[in-house]
């Protein structure tokens, strides 16, 4: 079972087939440990990473570094290497380990993956590569700590003090090596953009967006391994299966956003009636919807696209399209209003996107006005 990471609209995402993966694949590693790992992931890498979910896993080797093998000494449960670097997902699993009672009737992922050489663009950087290299991208973590670098325009390295989760390590620091696909960011060029690329785009999104939600359900309200759900609309200081999830229906996701605003009410010793309205309401309205694969974050921001040139000479044709679709932290099995109604709450009304955003998914203005009411009180 390979799991390849292109994200473009003539193929399947990179979240897709490794969600996909988890549904069929052996199992060797639950996958408790492995989402919590790529959730780290996730959230450490920047926009321009461009890899998405599945990519994640599409670490590779070269010929062995000295690095590389003393990256992998003393680590628990580690093979020995060969001639070919496996850069592993690996680390302490056990301080992962997901409830046992919670383990029987989960999907789970076989670790560590890993391509061959021949797949690469290149041979992986060294730790002298990484540490020379000059092109630096944003990061929001201290630059103390860590950074990520683009080297020899092939490869995004994140490197640093970093835990739980690592590629491979050299003392203290951990290493993430992922493939470097070029795109611009669309947020930023939006508003620059021909009718027909918005239209373009918009197109390409809708076919990923379909591929997502043709996923067979698993059933279950949460994220790719039946834990909690990582949108901040489900996020507590401490936790609270009735407001993060798993959640069993769509009803109960109704029931975790009236009790989480009721909870944040209660610490600061306030009676909201709005609180009480969702717990007389939000259960039943939002309790007849069927369980989709959702990105959950689906705005400009975390869409890179590219121009794609067809044609020659008088004939030669230029329009955009998606290349790639990042910042998977908050995807999972959602009600199938979410993917629209999450967006819709966060949209800024300033430029035509609402509208395009229209022919990417099916729009559903009641849930989404719904979920406005509801955005404003969680975020308030």
């Amino acid at each position: 079972m390979a799991m390849e990471a292109s994200i473009a609209t003539d193929e399947t995402t990179a979240a897709l087939q490794y969600s996909t993966s988890l549904l069929q694949g052996p199992i060797q590693i639950r996958s408790g440990i492995a989402l919590r790992v790529m959730q780290w992931l996730i959230t450490s890498l920047s926009a321009l990473l461009a890899i998405g979910v599945g990519s994640i896993f599409q670490l590779t080797g070269g010929p062995v570094e000295s690095a590389g093998s003393k990256a992998l000494a003393g680590m628990p449960g580690i093979p020995p290497m060969d001639h070919n670097v496996k850069i592993l997902l690996a680390r302490r699993f056990q301080e992962l380990e997901t409830p046992s009672e919670t383990k029987n009737n989960m999907p789970s992922v076989t670790l560590p993956y890993y391509r061959q050489r021949q797949s690469l663009p290149a041979d992986l950087p060294t730790i002298r590569d990484i540490e020379d290299a000059s092109e630096v991208l944003p990061c929001i973590r201290d630059s103390r700590f860590g950074r990520v670098v683009v080297v020899r325009q092939l490869f995004v390295v994140k490197y640093g003090l970093h835990r739980p989760a690592s590629t491979y390590r050299e003392g203290r620091t951990f290493y993430l090596v992922t493939k470097f696909l070029p795109g611009k960011d669309l947020q930023h060029i939006w508003t620059e953009l021909e009718e027909e690329d918005k239209l373009s785009i918009a197109g390409g999104l809708h076919a990923i967006c379909n591929q997502m939600r043709a996923l067979p359900t698993p059933g279950y309200f949460g994220n790719v391994s039946r834990g909690p759900y990582l949108h901040r609309f489900f996020r507590t200081v401490d936790p609270d299966p009735l407001i993060n999830g798993p959640f069993e229906s769509s009803a109960e996701v109704g029931s975790a956003l009236a009790r989480h605003s009721q909870q944040n009410w209660d610490t600061n010793n306030t009676r909201s009636f709005t609180s009480e309205w969702f717990a007389r309401h939000l259960q039943t309205a939002f309790g007849s919807y069927k369980s989709v694969f959702t990105h959950a974050d689906l705005h400009p921001q975390n869409i890179l696209v590219r121009e794609d040139v067809t044609g020659a000479g008088e004939e030669q044709q230029r329009r955009y399209v998606v290349s790639a679709v990042v910042d998977w932290e908050s995807a999972g099995w959602y009600p199938d209003y979410w993917e629209y109604a999450g967006s819709f709450v966060d949209f800024d009304w300033i430029d035509d996107w609402p509208e395009k955003y229209e022919l990417v998914v099916e729009t559903r203005p009641l849930e989404a006005a719904l979920l406005k009411f509801v955005r404003q009180d969680l975020d308030f």
